[in-house]
């Protein structure tokens, strides 16, 4: 009888063999599906954190670096997957560093976000008109869009002013003169970061815009439009712009005249006929002042902490305010137009300005329903007043 020979396999060694690997590969195939599904969930699950915040992004994060940042900050909870989705996503490559508005989202978003891919989701804004820029920026802020601060950086940005064709207010060679209110030396530049501005140039609109926009991008998007919307309505009223301009006005006092019959105007037959009354007005050798509520509010927008009755500002006028002669925008206190827009107005009320009615009227009114009640002379509107009065008493 002949002898297997010492170490060969036989064929119970081999099917125990074959056993034995395709229980490993089982095992490993588990193993994988569990990590598949693991990850599959991972990809579909948020921060804990609940609301957006601004960071700023260090330069030269890598995958790790860049998860456990996200994590830190209570973007993601799993700094290890998150490691894994970056690594995957070449994250490091297309990083951007600075500053970022960012609010928990899926891994996908996130690198979105951190590389301002195209592929960030979209939200839809729409700001009403007569809308100013800080209150657009709290707009902003809700949309998970971008920073309230960076924002308000960036439409006051001087050089991106400049870069957008934006003029600055009246500036003398080394002091601002706003309508009697004089400033110097520190003093001077803080009042300057809050006089120039994108104010006006805004334009009041429904925008689909990228979460965690680049702040000076939003800026450039919102006055195109307002540069766009500024050239059709001067081409649809001809004439217009050369008679405003021969009483020397600029188009930024154009837009500011404009922003203010947009707070005034509650019905729109009413706008050409308060732009009227406010051009009157500036004509008017003897009537200095425009004396509007709205021009006083927004100075406890721009500059509150200059102002002192805006420590007790709840959002209405009132006679400590609208007299407060350290209120540059108070136009009961200035002569003339307020130093800029006190708001971003529409289509409607930039064409009542280039177009106005023609009246004599000098003074307007409240009576109720949005409407107003219009008086050529000072005794017809005390009387006016005195109506309005009897009514609520």
């Amino acid at each position: 009888m002949r002898r297997r020979a010492k170490g060969r396999w036989s064929p119970k060694h081999w099917n125990r063999g074959t056993r034995s690997a395709a229980a490993l590969v089982l095992v490993c195939l588990v193993v994988l599906a569990g990590l598949a599904f693991e990850y599959g969930r991972f990809l579909s699950r948020r921060g804990p954190n609940t609301g957006g915040m601004a960071l700023i992004v260090p330069p030269g994060l890598d995958a790790r670096g860049a998860a456990e940042f996200c994590v830190a900050h209570g973007l993601n909870d799993s700094a290890f997957w998150l490691q894994v989705h970056f690594k995957l996503g070449r994250v490091e490559r297309c990083l951007v560093p600075g500053a970022h508005w960012l609010s928990p989202a899926t891994p996908q978003e996130l690198v979105g976000m951190l590389c301002r891919t195209n592929s960030r989701p979209m939200v839809k804004v729409t700001f009403p008109e007569g809308v100013h820029r800080f209150a657009m920026a709290d707009k902003l802020v809700a949309a998970g869009i971008v920073s309230r601060e960076g924002f308000l950086a960036a439409s006051s940005d001087r050089g991106l002013l400049a870069s957008v064709g934006i003029e600055a207010p009246g500036v003398a060679t080394s002091r601002i003169e706003t309508s009697g209110i004089e400033t110097a030396g520190a003093e001077n530049a803080q009042l300057r970061t809050v006089l120039d501005t994108a104010e006006g140039f805004l334009f009041p609109a429904t925008y689909e815009l990228r979460r965690d926009s680049e702040p000076g991008e939003l800026v450039k998007r919102f006055t195109e439009q307002s540069e766009l919307r500024w050239k059709q309505t001067v081409a649809a009223n001809p004439g217009g712009l050369a008679a405003l301009e021969a009483l020397g006005m600029t188009r930024k006092k154009i837009v500011t005249l404009a922003s203010m019959v947009e707070k005034e105007a509650a019905v729109a037959d009413e706008r050409p006929v308060i732009a009227s009354v406010f051009l009157n007005r500036l004509r008017d050798p003897e009537l200095k002042r425009l004396q509007s509520d709205p021009t006083a509010l927004y100075g406890c927008f721009a500059m509150p902490s200059r102002i002192p009755s805006c420590a007790n500002f709840k959002g209405k006028a009132s006679p400590e305010l609208n007299r407060d002669a350290a209120n540059p925008y108070s136009t009961y206190v200035i002569e003339g137009l307020p130093p800029g827009p006190i708001g971003n107005p529409g289509t409607a009320s930039l064409t009542a300005v280039l177009s106005p009615a023609r009246t004599n009227y000098r003074y307007f009114v409240a009576k109720g329903g949005g409407r107003h009640t219009f008086s050529a002379s000072y005794p017809e509107h005390l009387e006016a007043v005195k109506r309005l009065r009897e009514r609520h008493d």
